[in-house]
C-alpha cells in the first residue's frame, strides 16, 4: 500500500478580475464577460431577513436581485453551498458574474471550476485588493487560455493531507505526492461538469482536482515498472517509487537490496 497526496503542477487557468486599470488573476474555467458590468460585495447585497454573513458567502435566497441585478458580485469561499453553487445563486439572482474570494484560512489555493457563470477564483490576498477597489463603478472579468511552465511547483495542495499522522507523529504519511490538481481527465456524459442539476451541459474531459486525481499516477508509475521488471516485489516496486521520486537525491530506479531497511518498508 503506498499512500498519496496531491500536489500542483506547471499549469494554471488563468482569469482576470479587471477594475479600472488593476488586472488580478485568478483560475476559472468559465467564460468572460461580454462588457464590463457594475461589481458589488456579497455582503453588501443581503436580501431582506438575510444577514450580512450568508449574503457574504452567496448562500441560496441571501442575495437581493434588485441589488446584485447585471452585477458581477463578490462571494466567500465557504459555508453550506459549495464553490460552483455559489455562482448559480448569483445567477439565480440575476447577476452577471462572480469573483469568488478565500477567507483567510484558504489562502492561496485556487481551483480552476467549470463556474456557470463567468466567474474567477482568486486568492486571499490578491482578493483584498479587490475589496479595497470595490468602490469602482465597472469591473469585468476575462478568461484566458491555460498556462505552462508555472512556477512555483509542485506545491502542495490545500486539501491533501500532509503528515505526519496527528495521533502517532511517527508515522509520516503520505509517502509521496503526484499532480492532483487541475488534471485533465476523462468525464462521464451523465452528469454536468459542475455536478449542479440545473447545468445541462456535457463534456468529454473535464479539469479535475483531489488525490483522487494524484493517486492514478503512481499506480500507473508501478504498472510501468512492474512490466519492465517483472521479478521485482510490491515492497521492491514501492521502495523504488519513494527513493527516485524528484528530490530523493536518485535519478535512476534502482532496486533495494535486500535489507532490514528494504523488508520494513
Amino acid at each position: 500500500m503506498l499512500t498519496v497526496g496531491a500536489s500542483t503542477m506547471d499549469r494554471i487557468f488563468p482569469a482576470d478580475v479587471v477594475i479600472g486599470t488593476k488586472t488580478i488573476t485568478g483560475q476559472s474555467l468559465s467564460s468572460s464577460t461580454d462588457q464590463p458590468c457594475a461589481m458589488i460585495s456579497g455582503e453588501k447585497a443581503n436580501a431582506a431577513g438575510q444577514s450580512p454573513a450568508n449574503s457574504s458567502l452567496c448562500l441560496p435566497g441571501s442575495l437581493d436581485p434588485a441589488k446584485v441585478s447585471g452585477k458581477i458580485v463578490v462571494c466567500t469561499r465557504g459555508g453550506a453551498n459549495g464553490r460552483v453553487a455559489k455562482g448559480q445563486v448569483v445567477k439565480d439572482a440575476g447577476g452577471a458574474g462572480m469573483v469568488l474570494c478565500n477567507a483567510a484560512v484558504s489562502g492561496d489555493n485556487v481551483i480552476a471550476d467549470p463556474h456557470i457563470i463567468p466567474a474567477a477564483h482568486c486568492s486571499y490576498s490578491k482578493c483584498q485588493e479587490i475589496l479595497s477597489y470595490i468602490q469602482s463603478p465597472m469591473g469585468e472579468i476575462r478568461a484566458r487560455d491555460a498556462e505552462l511552465g508555472v512556477k512555483p511547483s509542485p506545491v502542495m495542495a490545500a486539501f491533501s493531507s500532509r503528515g505526519p499522522n496527528t495521533i502517532t507523529p511517527q508515522i509520516l504519511k503520505p509517502d509521496i505526492i503526484a499532480p492532483g490538481v487541475s488534471v485533465i481527465a476523462a468525464y462521464s456524459q451523465e452528469v454536468s461538469p459542475s455536478g449542479l442539476a440545473s447545468d445541462g451541459r456535457r463534456v468529454a474531459y473535464m479539469v479535475e482536482s483531489g488525490t483522487s486525481m494524484s493517486c492514478p499516477h503512481v499506480a500507473g508509475i508501478a504498472g510501468l515498472l512492474r512490466a519492465k521488471y517483472p521479478k521485482w516485489n510490491p515492497n521492491m516496486i514501492y521502495s523504488a517509487i519513494m527513493t527516485t521520486a524528484p528530490g530523493s537525491g536518485t535519478r535512476r530506479a534502482v532496486p533495494p537490496r535486500r535489507s532490514a531497511t528494504a523488508r520494513a518498508t
